[in-house]
C-alpha cells in the first residue's frame, strides 16, 4: 500500500464542531431568550391611524441579524485510513478550501501549524460559502477533502 492510499480519507475532519457552534451561539447574539440558537430576523414598522386619534403611531419590533459563524473548526486526525497511527510530526499543514458560492471563487488557505484546528471567518465578505479541509503530510501527500460544510456569512 502506498502512503498516498494510506492517507486517503485520513482527514475526515469533523466539522461537526463548526455546525454545533452555529447552533449554540450565546442567545444574546441572536436576541433569542430561549437559547435555542434559532436566528430571529424580523423587522416590522407600521403606521396606523385610529378614528379617535389622528396622529399616526409607530409600532416597531426589534431587528436582529442572523448570527455569523465566527470560525471554522476541525479535528486533528491521529490515524490513517488503514488504522496505522499518524503522528503529529508527520502533518505538514492543513488546507482549507473556501468557495464563495455566488461567484464560484475558490481559495486555498494553508494552515502550517499542525496543532491549529480553527480558522477565523471574520475577514470573509458577506455571502454564501462552502468549506472543505484536508491534510498534507510531510511527504507532500494530501488526504481527501472532508465533506463540505456550507455557511452564510452576514
Amino acid at each position: 500500500m502506498t502512503l498516498n492510499n494510506a492517507l486517503k480519507g485520513v482527514c475526515v475532519c469533523a466539522l461537526v464542531a463548526f455546525l454545533a457552534a452555529c447552533k449554540n451561539v450565546d442567545s444574546t447574539e441572536f436576541g433569542n431568550t430561549r437559547g435555542s440558537g434559532e436566528p430571529q430576523t424580523t423587522q416590522t414598522t407600521q403606521k396606523t391611524s385610529s378614528p379617535t386619534n389622528s396622529q399616526p403611531t409607530d409600532t416597531q419590533s426589534k431587528t436582529v441579524a442572523p448570527a455569523r459563524p465566527k470560525q471554522l473548526v476541525w479535528n486533528i486526525p491521529f490515524s490513517r485510513i488503514d488504522g496505522s497511527p499518524l503522528e503529529l510530526s508527520e502533518i505538514e499543514r492543513f488546507e482549507v478550501e473556501v468557495v464563495e458560492q455566488t461567484t464560484r471563487t475558490r481559495d486555498i488557505i494553508r494552515i502550517t501549524d499542525p496543532t491549529q484546528t480553527a480558522m477565523s471567518l471574520a475577514d470573509l465578505a458577506s455571502g454564501q460559502y462552502q468549506f472543505r479541509v484536508r491534510l498534507v503530510d510531510i511527504y507532500g501527500l494530501p488526504s481527501d477533502y472532508s465533506d463540505p460544510v456550507a455557511a452564510t456569512l452576514n
